[in-house]
C-alpha cells in the first residue's frame, strides 16, 4: 500500500496505480501481443524493444480513480465504436451522434491534467500554468465540465489510405508520448491513442481556431475529421526513427 497525497482531492490516502492514457488502451494492446508491446523512440541510437510498461504512477486515491472512470469508460467505448450506431465511419472521418458533452469534456480534461501532474518520463513534456492546472483539478473534482474554449480539444482520426499501409487496427495500437507544439504565443499538447490524435490548446483556444475541425463543443453531433498519419510531422519522425533503428540492427525483438 502506497500512502501519499492524492493529486485530485489533496487528501493523504492510499494511492492506486493511476494511468494517464487509459489502462484499457494498454490492456487491449497486450492481449493481442501476448502481454508485450513494442517500444521505440526518436532519440539517437535508440533501440526497438519489447515492453510490458503501461505508464502508470501512484497519483489518485480509489475514490478519485472511480470519479475519473465515470468519464473515461464511456469515452473509450465510444471511440471504439460502441454502442453500435453512435459512430458512423465515412471517408472524411468519424461522426458521433448523441454523445454526452459533459463526459467527453471531463475525460479529455482529465487526460491533460493527469499528464501534467505525472512525473514519469512519457509525460515530461506536458506542463500547465498553475492557475490553469488548478481550474482543471476543480472541474474534475466537482465533476463539472469546463466550457469548450477552456483547454479546448480538437480530435482527428488517424488514417492511412495506402492499401499497403497501416490499417485501422494497427493505427489503434499506436500510442505516443504526448508532444508539444508552439506557434507564437500559442502552446498545444498532442496525445495519440486508440487510433485518434487529440490536440489541447493552452490556456484556451485562439479566436482564429474556433471553427477548427474536430473541436469538442456542446453539440449532439461531433464530426471528427480524418488525418493522414504521415502528415503528422511528429508521428512521421517517430516512425522513421523506429524503422531506421530496425534497419541498422538496433532491435531486440524476437525474430
Amino acid at each position: 500500500m502506497f500512502v501519499a497525497t492524492c493529486k485530485l482531492c489533496l487528501y493523504e490516502r492510499p494511492l492506486r496505480k493511476s494511468h494517464v492514457i487509459p489502462n484499457a488502451t494498454f490492456r487491449a494492446l497486450k492481449r493481442r501481443y501476448s502481454g508485450k508491446g513494442v517500444t521505440f523512440s526518436d532519440a539517437q541510437y535508440s533501440w526497438v524493444t519489447h515492453s510490458i510498461e503501461s505508464w502508470w504512477e501512484h497519483l489518485l486515491c480509489e475514490d478519485c480513480e472511480r470519479l475519473i472512470s465515470r468519464s473515461e469508460k464511456p469515452l473509450i467505448e465510444m471511440l471504439r465504436g460502441r454502442p453500435k450506431g453512435m459512430g458512423v465511419q465515412t471517408t472524411h472521418g468519424m461522426t458521433f451522434s448523441g454523445f454526452d458533452y459533459s463526459r467527453a469534456k471531463l475525460f479529455f480534461t482529465s487526460l491533460l491534467w493527469r499528464a501534467h501532474v505525472a512525473s514519469i518520463e512519457p509525460y515530461q513534456k506536458v506542463s500547465l500554468p498553475s492557475n490553469v492546472a488548478e481550474r482543471a483539478r476543480v472541474s474534475l473534482l466537482n465533476d463539472v465540465p469546463l466550457n469548450p474554449m477552456q483547454l479546448a480539444c480538437c480530435v482527428s482520426q488517424l488514417v492511412d489510405p495506402n492499401p499497403d499501409g497501416f490499417n485501422s487496427k494497427q493505427l489503434s495500437e499506436f500510442i505516443a508520448s504526448p508532444f508539444r507544439r508552439r506557434a507564437g504565443r500559442m502552446i498545444s499538447y498532442v496525445f495519440t491513442f486508440e487510433g485518434y490524435i487529440a490536440e489541447f490548446f493552452v490556456p484556451k483556444l485562439p479566436f482564429t481556431k474556433r471553427e477548427a475541425p474536430g473541436l469538442l463543443k456542446r453539440r449532439r453531433i461531433w464530426a471528427i475529421p480524418a488525418q493522414y498519419v504521415f502528415e503528422v510531422e511528429e508521428i512521421l519522425g517517430l516512425l522513421v526513427a523506429g524503422y531506421a533503428a530496425s534497419v541498422e540492427g538496433r532491435s531486440r525483438l524476437e525474430s
